[in-house]
């Protein structure tokens, strides 16, 4: 045991500091993107702990080096190609063809989401959701502060899951390197962010991200993951939802979200952030009390219920003021 641990505090440190330095590099040079500094830390955390942990490798679905590194590439090529003004319009499509490559590299000979489906519709099912997820992730970036906390929430999450007995070690040790660059870029992110994520930087780094969820789910940890990505999941949900409606003021999907219409309705951007970090505080909480939970869906169903609650009461933060706090501004 105290072997891991040093080896869990080793990962977090490098990680946070090679992030923490990119990014402050990045920063004084004012680069317009912090995709680079993000994603060599986090192809770095992949690649270095699967050489550094060769007796650590406890997955019941073995993580072959090819599926890593096409993972690496895959994402390297989405912010390429998806910077292109030619080719940002087919991001969806290029995300699908990232997933479907990168799955054909994993070594899968039963169902990735569920045993109730057949390993056919299992694949694609899973490809459809990787490439949603990875798609809408830089949705979250139109709130300074907002993107970082969320992909902290789910990494923090899933490395907590292996004292839990909820998670691998390999793979726990992956998501705690990547607390590391997420805590360094939530420094920079934050409002005033001082350096911006692009539209091709975020579908990128949330396709690492989507793929760590997936190995979990594949290890038994859905419902978990779940609980720790359902803020996400709900507003962007909630988005298209409102922009598939015949109204025209819901044709933009970001605008249809509770914490895009709080801050249009006057909350600030750390206001905002600070309310949602406690929402997210609290998902992990319930996410690593679903490991003992006696079924796989009413944790998360309670989160799904508090989720939409707090979401509700964000986007409509005005209508729960008193009159002095009307008259003092006082947000949430």
């Amino acid at each position: 045991m105290e072997i891991k641990l040093l080896i869990t505090a080793a990962a977090f440190c490098l990680c946070f500091l090679s992030a923490f330095a990119l990014l402050q590099t990045a920063f004084t040079r004012r680069l317009a993107d912090s995709f680079i500094p993000l994603y060599f830390p986090l192809s770095a955390a992949l690649i270095v702990l699967y050489f550094a942990l060769p007796s650590f490798h406890d997955a019941l679905f073995p993580v072959p080096l090819a599926e890593i590194i096409s993972v690496v590439i895959c994402a390297g090529l989405l912010f390429i190609l998806g910077s292109r003004p030619a080719l940002g319009r087919y991001s969806f499509l290029l995300t699908l063809l990232a997933a479907e490559i990168s799955l054909l590299f994993a070594d899968y000979d039963e169902p990735l989401l569920s045993d109730s489906l057949p390993l056919w519709l299992d694949s694609i099912l899973a490809v459809l959701l990787w490439g949603l997820f990875s798609w809408s992730f830089h949705f979250l970036s139109a709130l300074n502060g907002l993107l970082s906390r969320q992909s902290l929430t789910i990494a923090l999450g899933i490395g907590l899951l292996y004292p839990l007995g909820g998670s691998p070690f390999f793979l726990s040790m992956v998501a705690i390197g990547f607390v590391g660059v997420f805590l360094a870029w939530s420094l920079y992110e934050s409002f005033p962010a001082k350096i911006l994520l692009s539209p091709a930087g975020g579908c990128a780094i949330g396709f690492i991200l989507c793929w760590l969820m997936l190995k979990s789910t594949a290890e038994g940890s859905g419902p978990c993951v779940l609980c720790f990505s359902m803020f996400f999941i709900y507003q962007i949900c909630l988005g298209a939802i409102k922009k598939f409606s015949p109204r025209p003021q819901y044709r933009n999907l970001i605008a249809n979200t509770d914490y895009f219409q709080a801050y249009q309705q006057g909350l600030s951007a750390p206001e905002i952030c600070s309310a949602i970090s406690k929402l997210f505080t609290l998902q992990i909480i319930l996410g690593c009390f679903e490991v003992f939970a006696p079924n796989s869906y009413s944790v998360p169903l309670l989160v799904l219920i508090t989720t939409a609650w707090f979401s509700y009461r964000l986007g409509h933060w005005q209508d729960h003021l008193t009159p002095q706090q009307t008259s003092g501004g006082t947000p949430l």
